[in-house]
């Protein structure tokens, strides 16, 4: 049964026995299997549990690397993944070979020749720096500039530390929309869905900036 659910994706039948039975062996297939999207869920489940990631961190000697969404489709490119072991991201070759070393606690694919990254955290906020393929750092944020969540499709929502609004940063961290919206939403498929003063919803076209 569990075999047919693996197939067919059965993602609640999978999570379920996932919580119940705290099972590494279940665990690795969930990482594996399913969508980009489902195997992000399941990551995100390992890191909140305490329990399993410190079981894992002691105990866990088996394969490491579970690449990351979607990042696999270049192989010209590194691919995003994570050490189950350890809980940090890196980035590997076309045969899972780490080629970038899983030193982060935070990362996103590579776009256009660079990732954003982080390997502290100030308060809640990530201090985020962009690398090249190389795992050289590029440049890193500017002190005035806060970023709020995460990159999305290499962009971010963020504000001026003094100010309320918010706009949208590259992984240069340059504005690619000054910050003039109350609200920003994070970018999906290129665009950035936005609030203006006057409470009107707005869509800015992101790609190529």
């Amino acid at each position: 049964f569990l075999s047919k659910a693996l197939a067919s994706q059965n993602q609640s039948y999978l999570d379920n026995q996932f919580i119940k039975n705290q099972n590494i062996a279940l665990l690795l297939q969930l990482l594996k299997s399913g969508s980009n999207v489902n195997r992000e869920v399941n990551i995100e489940k390992l890191m909140s549990n305490k329990s399993l990631r410190n079981y894992m961190n002691t105990h866990y000697n088996g394969e490491r690397v579970t690449r990351i969404g979607s990042s696999y489709s270049n192989p010209r490119v590194p691919s995003l993944a994570m050490d189950i072991k350890t809980f940090l991201y890196g980035y590997v070759d076309k045969n899972d070979n780490w080629i970038i070393s899983p030193d982060y606690l935070i990362a996103n694919p590579f776009k256009d020749g660079l990732a954003t990254v982080a390997k502290e955290k100030e308060g809640e906020d990530y201090k985020y720096f962009t690398i090249k393929k190389d795992g050289k750092v590029q440049s890193k944020t500017n002190e005035d500039i806060l970023i709020l969540g995460e990159f999305s499709e290499g962009f971010a929502v963020a504000t001026n530390k003094k100010g309320v609004f918010k706009g949208y940063i590259n992984q240069a961290f340059e504005w690619v929309v000054k910050p003039k919206y109350t609200k920003a939403e994070p970018v999906q498929n290129g665009i950035g869905t936005v609030k203006t003063l006057n409470g009107k919803i707005k869509k800015i076209k992101l790609n190529g900036k």
